[in-house]
């Protein structure tokens, strides 16, 4: 990750939760969801169960190349998943290095092609991930962290997190509250009117709340507090501000006021994107992401 991006495929990774943005960051059409989607015959529905830690991190067991039984981070604002590097190494694994944008700042890390990557019966081969140093991720969680499973895998079926049940359920299931789902740069963003301002948010499972970049601020109406947050992301320590925002809407659902994190970006960060907005934000019971009818749908 070097801070030429001259034509490289570009990042963006937010505190502690891997949000990466694969493209040139001065992203110029909106694209259809990651991967080749293909209807499945109707069969018994595939669920896959995962442990929740801090409320809103899920991970599942996973297989990684040939390696069974690897702790994956499931992260919906990533389109490009991540391997860790003492994975690769167990690999065999040589790639090239390239430059990739966080937020905050660019650093460099290596890209290699795994055979494939599976959680539960769902299998994706051939697939370039990013290789990084998750120990930080792991440590703030206390539990290993051996990649992160993004958007890249979970695009290709419509899918349903349970958070009563824990356990994940390729196929969307009707939900109580709904708001349309879009897509940019390989990412999935739903619209949320807060503060009087519509805000595109990126879709992440991996954040707790809603974030709002900083220079997205002009005409929010907004009240600051003093509280200061320091997260952590791969390029060190991040630290974000608490607002409050006295009116938040998504679809038809008001969820009045609610606190949000703002932090500062890169100028160069593509102007589709305002902010993440946490599933666990929502509160939800269930979610679900459905790509044949571009709807997110959740319930309480």
């Amino acid at each position: 990750m070097t801070t030429n991006l001259s034509g490289t495929r570009a990042g963006i990774v937010a505190p502690l939760l891997l949000v990466i943005l694969q493209g040139d960051l001065c992203v110029s059409e909106t694209k259809d969801f990651v991967p080749e989607r293909t209807p499945r015959a109707a069969a018994q529905p595939i669920e896959i169960p995962f442990t929740l830690y801090d409320g809103y991190v899920i991970v599942v067991d996973g297989q990684i190349g040939d390696l069974q039984h690897k702790r994956l981070l499931v992260d919906t604002g990533t389109n490009r998943s991540v391997i860790d590097r003492n994975v690769s190494t167990e690999l065999g694994l040589r790639g090239s290095v390239r430059g990739f944008a966080l937020f905050n700042k660019s650093v460099a890390a290596e890209r290699v092609t795994l055979g494939s990557v599976q959680i539960g019966s769902i299998r994706t081969k051939s697939l370039q991930v990013v290789v990084a140093d998750l120990s930080g991720v792991a440590g703030e969680l206390g539990a290993r962290i051996d990649g992160v499973v993004g958007m890249d895998v979970l695009g290709a079926n419509s899918f349903t997190i349970d958070y009563r049940k824990k356990h994940i359920l390729f196929g969307a299931l009707a939900q109580r509250h709904t708001a349309a789902l879009s897509s940019a740069a390989q990412l999935v963003t739903v619209e949320v009117n807060a503060g009087g301002k519509r805000l595109n948010l990126i879709v992440d499972s991996g954040t707790p709340q809603l974030t709002v970049f900083q220079d997205r601020l002009q005409g929010l109406d907004s009240v600051w507090t003093p509280l200061i947050r320091r997260d952590r992301n791969l390029s060190g320590s991040v630290v974000s501000h608490t607002i409050i925002l006295p009116r938040t809407k998504i679809g038809s659902d008001a969820l009045g006021p609610l606190r949000a994190s703002v932090v500062s970006i890169q100028k160069n960060v593509p102007k589709e994107f305002d902010g993440l907005m946490g599933l666990s934000f929502l509160p939800p019971t269930s979610v679900s992401l459905d790509f044949e009818r571009h709807v997110l749908g959740w319930s309480r």
